[in-house]
């Protein structure tokens, strides 16, 4: 048996935008982005989602989302929010002010890759890839298509998961906003 999973980055939103240009030491960086989880589609994120609906012609059986807002949001134009199932393992791997070195300047993208990793291989690498590889297993064993609405470092871990697992198989991967990645799972 094969069985395809789509997961999904959310929409372009105001957090990718509001603030987030110029080189910025940890204190600016964690103030712009104590706002992330509350972050709302942009009218671009929603041109977005219009195109993406067009293009992808599939009815899912079953959505999952991140309980952020971004991914909710998403998540609604493939099902009714009361059918979305929520789950904390969607959401983007964070770190905390204190593992920042505060004399660095740095751009926005380079404060998130730096804080990601930091994350996933100080504090928490076992945790994160268990409950992800746990959550790639329950999506494959949905009935009928699934989709996973995430966010893009959660998507990483997803994919470095699928290249070394033997039964998983990367169909297409896209980190863009509104980007897929597309496994396929061989049961034996």
């Amino acid at each position: 048996m094969r069985k395809k999973i789509h997961i999904m980055r959310h929409a372009h939103s105001s957090h990718l935008v509001s603030g987030f240009k110029g080189i910025m030491n940890v204190r600016d960086y964690f103030i712009r982005q104590n706002s992330w989880q509350y972050a709302e589609f942009t009218e671009k994120g929603k041109r977005q989602m219009d195109e993406v609906v067009k293009k992808v012609k599939i009815n899912f059986n079953t959505v999952f989302s991140s309980p952020v807002k971004r991914c909710i949001e998403t998540a609604k134009y493939f099902k009714e929010e009361s059918e979305i199932i929520i789950d904390k393992r969607l959401i983007e791997v964070q770190a905390d002010q204190m593992t920042a070195p505060g004399f660095f300047k740095m751009s926005p993208r380079a404060w998130i890759i730096y804080f990601s990793f930091v994350t996933l291989f100080r504090k928490r690498v076992i945790d994160i890839l268990r409950e992800t590889k746990e959550m790639m297993f329950q999506l494959a064993g949905c009935n009928g298509p699934v989709l996973a609405v995430s966010h893009e470092f959660r998507m990483i871990i997803f994919y470095l998961i699928a290249k070394i697992h033997p039964r998983w198989k990367v169909i297409k991967k896209d980190f863009s906003t509104t980007g897929f990645l597309i496994l396929e799972y061989k049961n034996k």
